[in-house]
C-alpha cells in the first residue's frame, strides 16, 4: 500500500483507496478502482474481505481502529503483473502519450488523461468500442471513429 501524496510511476497498479475506518475492530472501508476484484487477492495481511457496489470492506491482520484510522487515503496497489488483464484490454495509464488518429490516418491529438473519458486536449470521448476501432500498442496509436463524436467534442 502507498499513500496518496507520495507520486507513483512504476510497476504497481492502484486497485482501491482506503476511505475510512468502519466499526471499532480495525475494518477500512475501501473504494474500489478496478473492475477486477479479484487483484485484492494480491494484496498482502488481508484477514477478511467483502464487495458492496464499488466499496470493499476489509479487515487486515493486526489492524485494530487506531490503525484503521491512519490508513484514511491509503492507496491499496499490487504490482503490475499480478493484474489479471484479458488479451483486449488495456490500463487506463498505459494510453497517456499515444497519438489518437480517425480512421484516416488525420492526427486528431495526443492522450494527455484518462478518466471516464479520454482528454487529448483538443477532443475528449469515452473509450469504448463505438468511439475506438483499435489500440496498437505498437504504434502507440488510438484509432476513433471521429464522425461519431459531437461537433463540440472537436475544438
Amino acid at each position: 500500500m502507498k499513500n496518496s501524496s507520495q507520486e507513483s510511476k512504476s510497476s504497481a497498479v492502484t486497485i482501491g483507496k482506503v476511505l475510512k475506518p468502519r466499526g471499532l475492530q480495525g475494518e477500512v472501508k475501501v473504494q474500489v478502482l478496478t473492475n477486477k476484484p479479484e487483484a485484492f487477492s494480491f494484496v498482502a495481511n488481508i484477514e477478511k474481505i467483502s464487495f458492496s457496489g464499488d466499496f470493499a470492506y476489509i479487515k487486515f491482520k493486526n489492524v485494530d481502529y487506531e490503525a484503521a484510522q491512519n490508513m484514511r487515503n491509503t492507496l491499496i496497489q499490487i504490482p503490475r503483473d499480478k493484474l489479471p488483464l484479458d488479451d483486449d484490454e488495456v490500463l487506463a495509464d498505459d494510453l497517456i502519450g499515444f497519438e489518437v488518429v480517425n480512421v484516416d490516418g488525420k492526427k486528431l491529438g495526443v492522450v494527455k488523461s484518462v478518466d471516464s473519458n479520454v482528454d487529448c486536449g483538443n477532443i475528449e470521448f469515452p473509450y469504448e468500442d463505438v468511439f475506438v476501432i483499435e489500440t496498437n500498442m505498437k504504434t502507440r496509436q488510438i484509432i476513433i471513429r471521429a464522425e461519431m463524436l459531437d461537433e463540440e467534442t472537436i475544438l
